[in-house]
């Protein structure tokens, strides 16, 4: 008897240790800094919005603009590309502007985005993923939001 006994006290003791949790930790996520976020691709304004009213896709920005691309580099320069479509084949395919990292939240911009349209001033950071970019600022003269998005 004293055999089945230790024999039972076994096999319910090896059925609770293999039941045990086996929950698995989650894994941190990789909080990247705003300067890794800015610089790992290229981005393109993908909307304007100006008293709600999204400026970038209308007839009012010409489509010479609407494809060029954005980089953020390390060492504070932003380099615009004109990609493919130029608005005068005269001008370089690529402009070197400045940027500067405030805050978190605040970024100094010297950017042209259209041929009459340069950012030049400190923006609010509203939103700043992996893929998008938003910014609290003046567009020809109203306060506007530029979104912008990543760019494979």
């Amino acid at each position: 008897m004293k055999k089945l006994t230790l024999l039972f006290a076994l096999a319910v003791s090896v059925y609770f240790i293999s039941c045990k949790d086996d929950k698995k930790e989650e894994p941190k996520p990789v909080v990247k800094s705003t300067q890794e976020l800015l610089t790992n691709k290229n981005w393109v304004v993908s909307k304007v919005d100006v008293s709600g009213q999204d400026i970038w896709s209308s007839f009012l920005v010409p489509a010479c603009n609407k494809d060029n691309q954005y980089k953020f580099r390390t060492d504070d320069t932003l380099v615009m590309n004109e990609m493919a479509t130029k608005c005068d084949p005269a001008d370089p395919q690529t402009k070197s502007n400045y940027y500067k990292i405030v805050s978190d939240k605040r970024i100094y911009l010297d950017l042209e985005l259209t041929s009459s349209v340069v950012l030049d001033d400190t923006t609010d950071i509203l939103e700043l993923t992996e893929t998008s970019l938003k910014l609290s600022t003046i567009y020809s003269g109203l306060p506007a939001v530029v979104t912008f998005s990543k760019k494979d």
